[in-house]
């Protein structure tokens, strides 16, 4: 079994990790579209003190998460869940820059989404790739995965965290505050559930 590392908290609270953070977040325009983001650059140095003292005393407020609705580049509507700009928004870019190198390492080949330097783009030409090579398969199938995730199992995270990470306080801050949000695989599906029995009503009832 790989040596588990420690001093994860300390790297994401390094104050050139947090401005980083910060340049990340506002990334595309953001800045001018988002007046939480303009209030805090009023004060940004004082703000991200408090944030480095917030990581490493563990001392946040509560979490507050709202649902947004979404479009995304293919039309699709997503649920899409949001905290507050300041700490929250910050604070992800600044765990994901410590420990998105491990997390990436443990990917197959063949992942495309949220990963660097990759994108839906190489998955085509990929898949181009596969069908040139094996010329008995003619067909390819597209999926989906409904509600992926929100559906996500955080404990099953968690586990995954604790073979790699020792630090019981970064840990403790991805139980507490970053997978803080309901993520109940059994609800998910049991909205589903009711949606389609309510769909399938109001279908019949319509031919009827």
């Amino acid at each position: 079994m790989p040596k588990r590392k420690g001093y994860i908290l300390e790297q994401i609270a390094d104050w050139d990790n947090l401005e980083l953070a910060v340049c990340s977040s506002q990334k595309g325009g953001k800045v001018k579209r988002n007046m939480f983001i303009r209030k805090f650059n009023e004060n940004k140095e004082h703000n991200l003190m408090l944030l480095q003292v917030m990581i490493l005393t563990l001392d946040f407020p509560k979490p507050i998460y709202k649902l947004q609705k979404r479009v995304v580049d293919s039309g699709k509507e997503r649920d899409i869940i949001l905290a507050d700009y300041f700490p929250w928004h910050i604070l992800d870019h600044a765990v994901m820059q410590v420990i998105n190198e491990d997390i990436n390492k443990n990917l197959i080949y063949d992942t495309y989404s949220s990963v660097k330097g990759r994108g839906t783009i190489l998955g085509v030409q990929r898949l181009k790739k596969f069908i040139r090579l094996n010329k008995e398969y003619k067909f390819f199938v597209k999926t989906d995965f409904k509600k992926f995730y929100e559906s996500i199992n955080h404990e099953l995270v968690m586990t995954a965290l604790n073979r790699k990470y020792k630090d019981k306080k970064f840990l403790y801050l991805m139980n507490n505050f970053i997978l803080n949000y309901n993520s109940d695989i059994e609800e998910v599906l049991q909205n589903e559930k009711e949606k389609r029995i309510t769909n399938r009503a109001l279908y019949i009832t319509t031919i009827s």
